[in-house]
């Protein structure tokens, strides 16, 4: 049996319920729970935008003392953990994740390059 090149290999999800339990699955690293709100919010071009905080909140985690929440500069480290391993892109941030071409196809005659609001360049697709 030949396994496919990972390019070929390509699933498309009825995303949001499944995806919301992967995002607030306390048992998934933070850096992995940010690549599935990125897969559950990805929109035009392969971008993913939130308002300031709410990947923070999206992916809140609970301490050992019961408090509820993610330290400042914890996001940052976890989307570069999630940069690293691949599902999301370089140039990611807290406000907007972008999802490879090469995890995720786009449809409805998009263009191939858009212009983030957020990154405030042409990006492709």
């Amino acid at each position: 049996m030949t396994i496919p090149s990972r390019r070929e290999n390509w699933v498309k999800l009825q995303r949001q319920d499944w995806l919301q339990d992967q995002v607030t699955n306390l048992r998934r690293p933070i850096w992995d729970r940010v690549t599935y709100a990125a897969l559950q919010r990805v929109g035009e071009g392969g971008h993913a935008r939130f308002e300031p905080g709410e990947l923070s909140e999206a992916v809140r985690t609970v301490d050992r003392d019961g408090v509820v929440g993610t330290r400042p500069g914890d996001i940052g480290r976890d989307i570069a953990k999630a940069v690293a391993n691949g599902g999301i892109g370089a140039g990611s941030t807290c406000r907007c994740l972008i999802v490879p071409s090469s995890v995720a196809q786009f449809g409805h005659g998009l263009p191939y390059e858009i212009l983030c609001p957020h990154h405030k360049y042409a990006v492709a697709a």
